[in-house]
């Protein structure tokens, strides 16, 4: 009896499934950053030909979508907003970023060719931003000291977003020292993600002094040409860099500093330039162009 039971519930099993319907993924939704392809107004134009052109969604507001979702119980409608959350990363948050948004087609276009031409042409396809945001100003207001906090930039998890209503008046200089700023951003970022064997032959040129007191190893602070003997540019008051510091000291150096000018200044100390071209053939192994 149990085994006729069990044929019968068997075959009720397998007839049921098969007027189930295919299964579908849930929660499946469409991609707000891309622009429809049948969008012909100015900015949708300028914001499709760029990712056409560079791989990279281009945004001029922080709001992905607003749409209804139905009303309320007085009749109203009920609204769902995604915005970028530029502030939030994995490891830390920003809140409150505010943006005041590029008016007019000019200031856009600006905006465009800065990140086209000084900072998307200088990273490769594996480390380009997933989407850049070009704003007017980019700021955090303190409601409790009334006071505002500005941001030339803000790099989060899935968009870079820059401040643009500066660029049409700087100089050639400013606008250098305004990618360079960008770019050590983005590099410091990635290179905190890299395996410490990475950074092997970086290290051996320096590995007896790294964190060691100078008490400990019975000299004076070394300052000047006295450090740079150790193949340190950088130093604290007490002690040598640790590996870390060391290694952020000539990342720095490598965006903050023209190589030619870094190379003059160090060129009498071989291991100071060993290791800068060390960093740099690490940096670009990422992505980077120089």
């Amino acid at each position: 009896m149990n085994k006729i039971y069990y044929i019968i519930t068997l075959c009720i099993f397998i007839i049921s499934c098969g007027k189930e319907d295919t299964l579908a993924p849930t929660g499946a939704r469409d991609d707000y950053f891309t622009i429809s392809p049948d969008a012909t107004d100015p900015e949708s134009v300028l914001r499709r030909n760029f990712y056409e052109t560079n791989g990279v969604h281009l945004l001029f507001n922080d709001t992905l979508r607003h749409e209804q979702r139905g009303t309320n119980a007085d009749g109203t409608p009920y609204w769902f907003t995604e915005i970028i959350d530029l502030g939030y990363s994995m490891t830390s948050l920003t809140s409150g970023l505010k943006f005041n948004y590029l008016q007019g087609q000019t200031i856009k276009e600006t905006g465009i060719d800065f990140a086209e031409n000084q900072i998307l042409s200088h990273l490769g396809s594996q480390i380009r931003p997933y989407s850049i945001l070009l704003a007017g100003q980019i700021y955090t207001y303190n409601r409790d000291q009334n006071t505002y906090k500005y941001y030339d930039f803000y790099n989060g998890m899935r968009c870079l977003a820059i401040s643009c209503d500066k660029i049409p008046t700087m100089s050639e200089d400013e606008i250098y020292t305004f990618r360079q700023s960008i770019l050590l951003d983005i590099a410091s970022n990635k290179i905190k993600n890299l395996e410490s064997s990475v950074f092997t032959e970086f290290y051996s040129f320096c590995s007896e002094y790294y964190g060691e007191y100078y008490s400990d190893l019975g000299i004076s602070r070394p300052t000047g040409d006295d450090l740079y003997a150790y193949g340190f540019i950088s130093s604290y008051y007490s002690s040598f860099p640790s590996r870390s510091n060391d290694v952020t000291a000539f990342t720095q150096a490598l965006f903050n500093t023209k190589e030619q000018e870094f190379k003059e200044k160090y060129a009498n100390f071989p291991v100071i330039i060993q290791k800068y071209n060390i960093i740099k053939n690490i940096v670009m192994d990422m992505g980077f162009k120089f």
